[in-house]
């Protein structure tokens, strides 16, 4: 049987200190992170990643979440802290549950299963990502990501700054591969990690005005996992490290701290 070879996921790192992972999530390249990276750079080592046919890492070809999160562990220092946000915190998650993961995880606007299902009514209607992702074969990125663009800012309390924010950072570099695209659509489609339990901590950060996951998710979440860190920040979206990032910021060190991964 042969063994496929990839393209080593693009990393860039910056500053000093105790180590701080930063994985993008559906869509988004590791520029989504530099205003949180700027921050956290003046007292950690920052590591940023880009995810298959994002930024500088090349299209794989097919790929499924299991591969995605192979490639973390491989370009990733374990002796960190992670920082996953959406489809990124379920390859962290994936990640940190075989031997010898990160020393925590932080995952943001990360649920265990994106899409509504049996015993987990939040997240997306099955029939609305079916949608997009017929949307993305028929009209290719550029709409589908405007759209999505939108839904992810909608109802947070800095909803118009975000918009005008990442429109112009969509706008400023290349569109993804749309076969990357398709392939990250069909991991929040498929995967379920309800059952997953990984051996490094996990805190994980909700916005209750996600359009996306639903109030509730957090709740969700506490149901499944009692003993981890929950917490759902009011007045946030789907992005509440760019709607609040100087508490963001603080949040992170605060768990890296409480990890032992300190400056």
């Amino acid at each position: 049987m042969s063994v496929v070879s990839r393209p080593p996921l693009a990393v860039r790192a910056e500053g000093e200190g105790s180590t701080v992972c930063l994985v993008p999530g559906w869509s988004w390249e590791m520029a989504v992170w530099d205003e949180i990276a700027e921050r956290l750079a003046r007292h950690h080592r920052v590591v940023r990643v880009d995810l298959p046919g994002h930024g500088d890492t090349p299209p794989w070809g097919p790929f499924g979440l299991r591969e995605l999160a192979a490639s973390l562990r491989e370009a990733l220092p374990r002796d960190a802290l992670w920082v996953g946000w959406s489809l990124g915190g379920m390859a962290a998650l994936v990640a940190a549950a075989h031997e010898e993961g990160p020393a925590a995880l932080l995952l943001v606007a990360t649920a265990p299963r994106f899409v509504r299902g049996d015993g987990w009514p939040h997240g997306v209607e099955p029939a609305a990502l079916a949608t997009m992702r017929a949307a993305l074969e028929a009209e290719g990125p550029e709409p589908v990501l405007r759209r999505f663009l939108a839904l992810q800012t909608r109802g947070d309390h800095e909803e118009r700054r975000l918009l005008r924010r990442l429109r112009l950072l969509r706008r400023e570099r290349p569109l993804p591969d749309p076969a990357a695209l398709a392939c990250g659509l069909a991991i929040l489609a498929e995967a379920d990690l309800r059952e997953l339990r990984p051996g490094s901590p996990v805190t994980w950060l909700f916005g209750e005005a996600d359009p996306l996951l639903g109030p509730a998710v957090a709740e969700g979440v506490r149901a499944l996992h009692p003993r981890q860190v929950v917490e759902s920040w009011a007045g946030c979206a789907h992005l509440p490290f760019l709607s609040r990032p100087e508490a963001f910021v603080e949040r992170v060190r605060a768990v890296a701290a409480s990890a032992g991964v300190v400056s």
